[in-house]
């Protein structure tokens, strides 16, 4: 039985406007990078909302805060029509969901598809928990619109596993800066060292031991994941605000739950909690993923610019008492300080 015809996952790509609108380049990396056996699984794609940005500083808009010049706006109509057109050329009836007042459009054409038009911005994490209201299988791939496959991964036997392993709610990849990352987190911090030597030992002997390694963090890039765990994330995190990612609110409690636990049994107590691996082959030097950007693809010099940046707002954050919001982002871009 093929991937395409298990019955058992979906999957969701959330998009946004962006400055390659309304060309539906970006969106289609993103599908073309997928294993050929997920062609005909059941997709929802979520559109973001937003507002139109008034700071003229910004020529681009402030886009992870929703917020877009007026020409992005303006854009942004033929954009989510060029989408749907990928999959249908019949004229959708719209239905509204009356929880976050989204357009929702059915198609059942070559595959099933739903497409979820926000009217206001929901941001990542919220966008998710509403694309999950129409997920119907016990199995989900999560996708952004700037993220790609670079190589192919074993779908097949990693749907296998969050199948039959109830250890297993959450499987990711490798991107550029989590490269070799069981030897970069194992020499942080005690604590995350004892999850990893923990799990190890929990999968030796299963299919793909070797290969999957526990993660310590919950990131929004592509992942496979456990219907139920993730709506049981959403119930236990009822206070997401619009605009919010995964990664910076769930996933950093979780990481901080693992890093701060008292004794080791406290912290492999908090991983399990969501229970997150990462599809590391080869001792995590191939890299999975790669990101892209609706701008262009950054520089060496640019992204070290950017992790300057991040850094510096670390720093603030410590200076005025507060927890600093990219302390893990930076980790996993540029491997953990010891502590």
């Amino acid at each position: 039985m093929t991937d395409a015809s298990s019955g058992d996952l979906t999957i969701i790509l959330t998009t946004s406007p962006t400055p390659s609108i309304p060309s539906t380049e970006l969106i289609c990396g993103v599908l073309e990078s997928l294993p050929p056996t997920l062609a005909l699984i059941p997709l929802i794609i979520t559109f973001d909302g937003f507002t139109i940005c008034q700071n003229e500083n910004y020529i681009d808009g402030r886009l992870k805060r929703g917020q877009i010049p007026a020409r992005m706006a303006e854009a942004y109509p033929d954009y989510i029509h060029n989408v749907k057109r990928l999959f249908t050329q019949d004229e959708l009836q719209p239905s509204t969901d009356v929880r976050t007042d989204a357009l929702v459009f059915k198609s059942h054409s070559s595959r099933d598809v739903t497409f979820i038009q926000h009217q206001r911005h929901q941001g990542f994490a919220l966008s998710v928990k509403s694309a999950l209201r129409y997920c119907t299988t016990p199995l989900v791939m999560v996708l952004q619109h700037d993220w790609v496959f670079e190589i192919l991964p074993p779908i097949s036997q990693l749907l296998q596993i969050l199948r039959h392993e109830e250890e297993v709610n959450y499987i990711t990849f490798v991107a550029r800066y989590s490269t070799r990352y069981e030897h970069k987190m194992s020499k942080s911090n005690a604590r995350l060292r004892a999850v990893l030597h923990t799990t190890k030992a929990l999968r030796r002997g299963r299919e793909l031991d070797s290969d999957l390694v526990a993660c310590l963090h919950f990131f929004d890039r592509p992942h496979i994941a456990v219907v139920k765990m993730y709506r049981e994330l959403f119930e236990n995190y009822p206070r997401l605000r619009h605009g919010e990612f995964l990664e910076d609110s769930i996933g950093t409690k979780f990481s901080n739950a693992i890093r701060n636990a008292s004794t080791n049994e406290e912290a492999i107590l908090a991983w399990n909690t969501i229970g997150t691996w990462m599809y590391a082959p080869d001792g995590g030097l191939s890299r999975g993923l790669r990101h892209t950007s609706g701008r262009t693809t950054l520089t060496e010099t640019e992204q070290k610019a950017r992790i300057a940046a991040y850094i510096r707002e670390n720093q603030q954050a410590k200076r005025e008492g507060r927890e600093p919001q990219y302390r893990y982002l930076v980790d996993s871009m540029i491997g953990p300080r010891k502590s």
